[in-house]
């Protein structure tokens, strides 16, 4: 399944209830139940509940949750100060891959996304889309079966974002599920077997694309559909 969120600022305003089901990974969810670590803005409660990664509650057993998913965040700062070899071995080791394996995946998503004369240098250094490429490439070094990509064409080169999407496209037909925000409506469109629609930090749609359009049938792209469902939501 590849189920994505198009709001402004979708993962990083919140959500107040996802659930991502597939009949060919059910086992994922994110589902709501009042916590005391809720998502919050201004004060303002946005999002609360439990969130399940392959039944592994992410606060009662954080470490193999995280092993079951790969999370590409909107801003890489965090590693910023890695040379970016560093911070593949880093990955490789805090995921426990086998260091063989993790080598051979390095080599191969390197050459790929052709950052081979990048990986002595510091992160910090490099531009947007060179550093986009590494959180991406470090996120599958240890193949989660869950991916969680905010904005992940942002910055990068048509190639790039074409590999990207191709690699979305496999990992779903494999069983997994892809999860990720854009503000590229088209991207959506044609990648994703379910969306999600959000406005000032509440959903007012969640199901599949052909359901959506069944809604609205005079409605011919998906760009048109989000802006009938958010001004329909409105007058409701």
């Amino acid at each position: 399944m590849i189920a994505s969120i198009t709001s402004p600022g979708a993962l990083n305003n919140g959500y107040q209830r996802l659930e991502s089901e597939s009949a060919r990974h059910p086992e994922v969810a994110l589902k709501g139940k009042l916590k005391s670590n809720a998502i919050t803005e201004y004060g303002k409660i946005l999002a609360s509940g439990n969130i399940t990664i392959n039944n592994f509650d992410i606060e009662k057993e954080p470490v193999n949750a995280k092993e079951n998913m790969g999370l590409v965040p909107d801003s890489p700062d965090l590693f910023a100060s890695f040379d970016v070899s560093k911070y593949f071995d880093f990955m490789i080791e805090m995921y426990n891959v086998d260091k063989k394996l993790g080598k051979e995946r390095v080599e191969k998503l390197v050459k790929e996304f052709e950052i081979e004369k990048y990986l002595n240098d510091s992160i910090s250094d490099l531009s947007h889309g060179t550093r986009q490429k590494v959180m991406i490439i470090g996120v599958l070094l240890h193949n989660p079966s869950v991916w969680i990509l905010d904005e992940p064409m942002t910055g990068l080169d048509p190639k790039a974002s074409h590999i990207l999407k191709e690699k979305m496209r496999e990992h779903a037909k494999n069983g997994n599920t892809v999860f990720f925000s854009t503000h590229v409506l088209e991207v959506a469109e044609k990648l994703c077997t379910k969306i999600i629609i959000i406005s000032e930090g509440s959903i007012k749609y969640t199901g599949k694309l052909e359901e959506l359009q069944a809604m609205y049938p005079e409605v011919k792209t998906l760009e048109e559909l989000f802006f009938k469902v958010i001004d329909n939501s409105k007058e409701a």
